[in-house]
C-alpha cells in the first residue's frame, strides 16, 4: 500500500508542472485589428488609411510599441508607444500608407524587445486608377448598384462599405476616398471629431453625396 501512495504522489507531481506551464503560457494582452476604410483591409494604393487597434491587458502593467510591418520587411514601418496598466483596455490608431499593393501585414505589441501579441492583417489595395468611395448607410447592400456608376468620370468604381464606429477623425485619413455618398444616416452618430474630419475632407476637394431616409 505504502509503494502504492508513493507511485501516486510521484504522478502527480510529474502532472503539476505540465499544468503550471500551460498556464503560463496564456497571453494576458489581446490585438483587436480593424484595418482600412471597411474593416477588411482595404485602402486606396498612395494613400493612408487607418488601422485601429484595441489592446487589452489582463496581465500586469507594461509599456511597449505597437509595430506595423508590412510582409516581406525586415523593420517595422510604423510604430505607436503605448502604456498598458493591468485590466486596461485601449484602443490606438494607426495611420498607414503603402505604395507597394501590399496585401498582408503583422501587428505586434513588442515590450522589452520581444513580441507580446502579434496579429497577421489581409490588406485589400485598390488601384490608384480606380476611384473608391466610401458608403456610410443604414442599409449597405441597398447601394451596391453604385459599383457599376462611373461616379469619377474615366474610372471605374470601387465601394468601400464604412462603419460609422471605425470612421476616420482625421481627415488625412479621408484622403483616399475620391467620393462619400451617405444615405439615410443620422450624422448626430458621428462624433463631433468624425464630423470635423468629414467637412475639412469636402473643404480639400472631396465629394460628398448624401440621400434621405427615414432615419436621416
Amino acid at each position: 500500500m505504502t509503494r502504492f501512495y508513493r507511485l501516486l504522489l510521484l504522478a502527480l507531481l510529474a502532472l503539476t508542472p505540465v499544468s503550471l506551464v500551460r498556464a503560463s503560457q496564456q497571453n494576458p494582452v489581446t490585438l483587436d485589428v480593424h484595418a482600412g476604410y471597411d474593416d477588411r483591409g482595404q485602402y486606396h494604393v498612395g494613400h493612408w488609411f487607418p488601422v485601429q487597434v484595441v489592446v487589452a491587458n489582463d496581465g500586469g502593467d507594461l509599456s511597449g510599441t505597437i509595430e506595423w510591418r508590412f510582409a516581406g520587411e525586415s523593420q517595422p514601418a510604423f510604430r505607436s508607444l503605448i502604456d498598458l496598466p493591468r485590466g486596461a483596455r485601449k484602443q490606438v490608431l494607426l495611420p498607414v500608407i503603402s505604395v507597394n499593393d501590399d496585401r498582408t501585414a503583422v501587428l505586434q505589441l513588442v515590450v522589452n524587445g520581444q513580441a507580446l501579441a502579434k496579429s497577421v492583417v489581409r490588406l485589400n489595395p485598390i488601384a490608384s486608377d480606380t476611384a473608391l468611395v466610401g458608403v456610410l448607410s443604414s442599409d449597405q447592400t441597398l447601394l451596391n448598384s453604385l459599383s457599376t456608376t462611373q461616379l469619377v468620370s474615366g474610372f471605374s468604381t470601387e465601394l468601400s462599405r464604412m462603419a460609422a464606429d471605425l470612421f476616420p477623425t482625421d481627415p488625412m485619413l479621408l484622403a483616399g476616398l475620391d467620393v462619400m455618398v451617405i444615405h439615410d444616416i443620422d450624422l448626430t452618430i458621428l462624433s463631433d471629431a468624425q464630423r470635423a474630419a468629414l467637412a475639412s475632407w469636402v473643404d480639400l476637394g472631396g465629394t460628398l453625396l448624401v440621400g434621405g431616409g427615414p432615419d436621416a
